[in-house]
């Protein structure tokens, strides 16, 4: 992946180079209406207040120069801010704003001629230091009495103290409830987005501020927008790293300051020096050397990644880059490529996706792309990488979403739908009580399956042991404290007394899949999966009952097991759980819908003499409920049959862990399938479980 190169090529698409600095509004919500909001000084009548502006509308930002915050410790002297950035504007933002005209020789200009009419009505307080003035709170005109006395201490977050002249006490209010009260709105759909100076001359005439020719000039040359000129010679040329040419305007310190601090440029910034300065000719820069073209490119390529390239891969940030192969770039089509790959990271069904995929214009092209990601957390002041998955081919994330969509079709009675997206909730996730989330198995997973890694099936059983142990903890609680990603809150809310069977039915029906995913993309090691061609089946093997409908039912348990490449190990476990699903429908029934034999499993691993102690138990359960019938008794024969076999043969080759999975994979088959013993109440219980099912799959 070439990340400096996709990022400048993306950039190259502008319609001016002041777009480069143009942020995004405060989002809202879809039911609340954004509204600008005038801040007037009126130098003849001695009065500052609030004035309600137009609505907010796409391309509001970039028609009213909207910079967001100047960054770091420099001067803060931007206009139009956000309603949160209020109090810049109430402190010294005029005041930093004619410095800076002065700095670069505009102080006989007509804006920094119009700031020093505003000092002289007393509108503002200018001065000299950075961060110094202010305006004149005495003037700030407000309704009902109200006064502006200033702002609280805490000038990152700060508040806005008001007071009433018919009152003693006064009250603290945010930025936005500041502007409410000064124009009078109640309705709190109506938000408050943007707050734009303007200036009601003597003469009645209303100018805004940030019209003046001279501010986008400004800006221009404090953010080295605005290209200078330099002395050509041999001397003075470098070369820039991401062209390749040699350019007299090469001078990246004065750039790479200028690049947002949450922004994807942030990563180039380091003082690792390109080569040894001792050589002859030594002509690099102490960081990545970049001309002042590429400089605008980087720059305008950093906003539309944030604002067009951005989605969600395991909870986390990410950058989604489509990068051309061996076609020319196609911005429009890359975007549509990136969309479409963000959704089968948020789609729950493969197959819909492959629809959505299919209706892509020139879905034959996407064969010419690789994709890359880039994970990220951001505090808004930093920005730190936690994972990137370079040069993923297309076709490769379309086979994955393929073959996810194929295994879940051949097992559609058992799980609906699943996709890349499902993969998240497979794995438990940990959150602090910072809210920070630790997604470093899920990511490392994500990376393996995207480029070609091998994944080890010991791991995955662990992973699976793990969200089984976290999972089942969650839902005995009366609230869902932690492990959210693995969708235990909606369990609780849409299955209610069924929570654990169907979210332990969902994970393991989703490891099923993983596995076969993995095994056909051959990067699945240690794979449990039976190897030997299936053998004849003797009349030993087969079911022959009295009861058609048991037969049938360990009929469809069989060719399941088949399906899935269960081992003998493996089939026998299969079997303890469907023993052990069975005493569950029993105690659910008798014992308010509890499932005391589930507490008999230990999640973190289990031996085969424990396994063997475990289902001598659940056999004993079986015969103290009464319930050894001709199913239970059937399905004790497969377990003694495959079981049996192997302890006459050689040693056990199951893990602790995937004695377990196996086990909850008997137990979760059997969720979604009937038993064929029960009895009416059992029926009953039975019944209301697969019709809560259905009711939310549906």
């Amino acid at each position: 992946m070439n990340l400096t190169a996709i990022t400048a090529t993306l950039g190259k698409y502008r319609s001016d180079d002041i777009e480069c600095l143009i942020e995004e509004l405060p989002r809202i919500k879809n039911d609340e209406q954004g509204y600008v909001v005038y801040m007037i000084f009126d130098i003849q009548n001695k009065k500052i207040y609030f004035e309600s502006g137009e609505p907010v509308k796409d391309d509001t930002a970039k028609q009213f120069l909207y910079f967001g915050n100047n960054s770091g410790s420099g001067f803060q002297y931007y206009l139009n801010r956000d309603a949160e950035s209020l109090h810049y504007l109430l402190t010294s933002a005029i005041s930093d704003l004619y410095n800076m005209l002065c700095k670069y020789g505009m102080q006989g200009e007509k804006m920094a001629l119009i700031i020093k009419k505003m000092e002289d009505s007393g509108l503002v307080t200018l001065s000299k230091k950075k961060g110094a003035g202010s305006i004149n709170c005495k003037m700030f005109l407000l309704p009902d009495n109200y006064l502006l006395k200033g702002l609280t201490e805490n000038t990152n977050k700060a508040k806005i103290a008001l007071s009433k002249s018919t009152e003693y006490d006064g009250k603290v209010v945010s930025s936005e409830e500041f502007i409410r009260i000064g124009i009078g709105e109640k309705n709190k759909k109506n938000r408050f987005l943007l707050v734009v100076p303007a200036v009601l001359q003597e003469e009645g005439k209303r100018v805004v501020l940030s019209e003046y020719p001279e501010y986008i000039r400004l800006v221009k040359l404090d953010k080295n927008i605005e290209k200078q000129s330099f002395t050509t010679s041999l001397q003075s040329k470098k070369v820039c790293y991401i062209c390749h040419k040699e350019k007299d305007d090469v001078k990246t310190e004065d750039y790479i300051k200028n690049f947002d601090r949450k922004g994807i440029n942030k990563l180039f910034e380091i003082t690792t020096k390109n080569t040894s300065q001792i050589l002859d000719n030594f002509n690099y820069e102490n960081t990545y050397s970049i001309c002042h073209d590429c400089y605008l490119d980087l720059l305008n390529g950093d906003k539309k990644i944030q604002k067009m390239f951005r989605g969600k891969i395991a909870g986390e940030d990410v950058f989604i880059l489509p990068e051309g192969l061996i076609k020319d770039f196609d911005y429009n089509f890359i975007y549509k490529l990136k969309r479409e790959v963000d959704l089968a990271l948020k789609e729950d069904d493969a197959n819909d996706w492959l629809q959505s995929i299919e209706a892509l214009a020139s879905a034959d092209e996407i064969v010419y792309y690789s994709l890359n990601f880039v994970v990220y957390r951001t505090d808004g002041t930093s920005f730190s990488v936690l994972q990137t998955i370079e040069d993923v081919p297309t076709v490769r994330f379309k086979k994955i979403m393929e073959l996810i969509g194929h295994n879940v079709s051949m097992i559609r009675q058992h799980i609906k739908h699943m996709s890349l997206a499902s993969i998240y909730s497979l794995i438990p996730v940990y959150q602090d009580k910072n809210s920070n989330k630790w997604t470093g198995k899920a990511l490392s997973l994500y990376k393996a399956l995207l480029c070609d890694e091998q994944i080890d099936m010991n791991e995955l059983f662990s992973y699976a042991c793990e969200g089984l142990d976290k999972g089942l903890n969650q839902l005995k609680k009366d609230q869902i404290k932690n492990y959210f990603n693995m969708g235990l809150v909606e369990y609780k809310k849409n299955y209610r007394d069924y929570a654990d069977d169907y979210f332990i039915k969902n994970l393991l029906m989703g490891y099923l899949i993983l596995f076969n995913v993995c095994r056909q993309l051959n990067i699945l090691i240690n794979d449990k999966a039976c190897q030997d061609e299936k053998k004849e089946v003797s009349n030993m093997q087969s079911i022959k009952t009295v009861s058609e409908n048991v037969n049938n039912s360990l009929n469809d348990m069989e060719n399941f097991l088949d399906m899935q490449k269960y081992t003998n190990e493996a089939k026998a476990l299969f079997y303890l759980g469907v023993l052990i699903k069975r005493v569950a429908i029993y105690q659910m029934a008798k014992e308010h819908k509890t499932k005391p034999i589930l507490k008999k499993i230990q999640f973190q691993g289990m031996t085969d003499i424990e396994i063997y102690k475990l289902y001598n138990e659940v056999v004993e359960k079986l015969r103290q409920y009464k319930r050894l019938n001709i199913f239970t008794e059937a399905v004790m024969n497969r377990f003694h049959y495959y079981y049996g076999c192997i302890k006459e043969k050689d040693s056990w080759k199951l893990n602790g862990h995937a004695n377990v999975f196996y086990i909850m994979s008997g137990y979760a088959y059997m969720v979604s399938s009937s038993m064929p013993d029960v009895t009416k109440e059992e029926q009953e219980i039975e019944r209301e479980e697969i019709i809560t099912g259905k009711e939310d799959n549906d």
